[in-house]
């Protein structure tokens, strides 16, 4: 709460007092802000001040530490005191008003030229005008300073040694869970559903992107009742990548709550999520996908990758283009469309294998046994890895060995990872092309008048991307606007038959 200094009128001078009173989580304890403004008001009196209701400033739940955190209390103290108004300040002790050296160095400066006393009511008197006292206010705040990180510090280990117990380590609900009476977590059915359902769809080939476009679509919030981001669900599924060693995420279960997935499905999944881009399906930004072709298309004088913007296809200087190429996108997308449906007629009257109709190519099965065997060796390689910790934590191996051996053992586990991403299926969405082509369905109505949503604009992006590796867009032969498709060379993806198109753009030449 900021004090209200209307009644300080411009032409009231006189150096007085003020009284600041800040914590940082007010449970009702004996330091509370009202407690402490009621101290430094009695301790004021005792030496012949009067401090008004308008020069009493309080920060409520706001940290002093913290790098970033704005009090506005605090702000607006300074400023009478840089204009000479307050040249007292009571607190009850000096960790209340700075706690970090940089804050106080920055006081310092202010009042320089300006007297400043500060009566710390468990801290003594600091004259900030004397060298004495400048000196006695540095060695406390770096105190305080340590005092801050070590606690934190203290609070980390605690948090952490309670992780690899199992044990719930307190902080925000988390989804998929509601807090438990007496400690402890208990399942939310309807979060839980959630979480079941999308690792259900993305072990069964489905990308991250697809599925929070999907929860965004259906009004599915987060736990705080945000959007979803494909981060945020990450997290949820596979943990934060600092833990993915040690402590799985909270779905997996613990000691004093139940999971909702179990080792295997975690496993694969942060096999899917956390290995490397070129061991699994690409995930495009989630948010930035307005135009189902970008991402595929390119210039092919510069060979930058054209955006969509203002209705064009653009090879767009800000992105690094060279700025001379641009194709209509709706008219382009539609050849695209009508390539691919024709292209799907030649292969079957050419006698070739047809492309699986949701993928673009054949989906090799899963072999069941190998993952079986992967996932048994890599359960086996995270005890080991809790086994290595356990014996640095009670002093059996030391750091050096302790951490060679760790890292020869994240070796192995990224390894699997990597082979577990690949044993998985993917899977594009399952749109039939005949309906796609069909002028006069709703779908491609909307479609040309740029009205499909974020998920249908995702879901033909990955359906262009099953059949279409890259797309070179040429510039205009000449100043004509009519539409040319042979300034259009398309790279199939692997496993589909090369063609080449022809300008009258109704048949197919080979």
């Amino acid at each position: 709460m900021v004090s209200d200094t209307a009644d300080l009128k411009d032409d009231q001078m006189e150096p007085t007092a003020a009284i600041y009173a800040r914590l940082s989580q007010e449970r009702g304890e004996e330091t509370s802000v009202q407690v402490q403004v009621q101290e430094c008001r009695k301790a004021a009196e005792g030496l012949g001040y009067e401090v008004p209701s308008s020069l009493v400033f309080t920060d409520r739940n706001i940290s002093a530490s913290q790098r970033g955190t704005r009090r506005p209390a605090f702000e607006q103290l300074i400023e009478l005191i840089s204009q000479g108004r307050v040249t007292t300040v009571f607190v009850r002790e000096q960790s209340r008003f700075y706690r970090k050296p940089r804050e106080l160095e920055d006081l310092i400066d202010l009042v320089e030229d300006k007297q400043l006393r500060i009566h710390s009511l468990f801290g003594g008197d600091v004259n900030l005008t004397t060298s004495d006292g400048r000196a006695y206010a540095r060695m406390m705040v770096t105190q305080d300073k340590r005092e801050s990180e070590r606690l934190g510090e203290r609070v980390r280990m605690a948090k952490a040694d309670l992780r690899a117990k199992g044990k719930y380590a307190g902080g925000p609900r988390p989804f998929g869970y509601d807090s438990a009476p007496g400690g402890g977590l208990v399942i939310n059915p309807t979060e839980a559903s959630h979480i079941k359902e999308s690792a259900t769809r993305i072990l069964a080939g489905e990308s991250l992107n697809r599925v929070v476009l999907d929860f965004n679509e259906r009004s599915v919030t987060s736990a705080g009742g945000g959007k979803w981001t494909p981060s945020r669900l990450k997290r949820i599924l596979v943990g934060r990548p600092d833990t993915l060693y040690r402590n799985g995420p909270l779905c997996a279960g613990g000691e004093t709550w139940p999971a909702i997935l179990t080792g295997d499905e975690v496993a694969l999944l942060c096999a899917r999520l956390t290995a490397p881009s070129k061991y699994r399906p690409t995930q495009p930004h989630v948010q930035a996908r307005k135009y189902p072709l970008t991402g595929l298309i390119v210039c092919s004088l510069c060979g930058a990758s054209m955006i969509g913007s203002g209705g064009y296809y653009r090879c767009a200087t800000i992105r690094g283009g060279c700025g001379h190429v641009s194709i209509t996108a709706r008219t382009m997308e539609a050849d695209l469309l009508h390539r691919i449906d024709n292209l799907r007629g030649y292969q079957d009257m050419a006698g070739k294998p047809q492309p699986d109709e949701r993928s673009g190519v054949p989906v090799a099965p899963v072999d069941e046994e190998h993952r079986a065997d992967l996932l048994r060796e890599l359960h086996a390689l995270e005890k080991r890895l809790a086994e290595v910790g356990a014996a640095l934590a009670d002093g059996t191996l030391s750091v050096h060995t302790a951490s060679a051996a760790e890292a020869n053992l994240i070796e192995k586990h990224k390894i699997i990872n990597e082979e577990l991403a690949l044993s998985g299926p993917t899977k594009a969405p399952e749109l039939p092309w005949d309906v796609l082509v069909e002028q006069d369905t709703d779908w491609m109505h909307r479609f040309k008048a740029g009205d499909l949503t974020a998920l249908e604009i995702q879901d033909l992006h990955d359906a262009f991307a099953a059949w279409i590796a890259s797309v070179k867009v040429a510039p205009r032969p000449d100043r004509r606007k009519s539409f040319n498709p042979d300034r259009i060379t398309v790279t199939w993806q692997p496993g589909i038959a090369g063609v080449a198109w022809s300008s009258s753009n109704t048949s197919l030449s080979h």
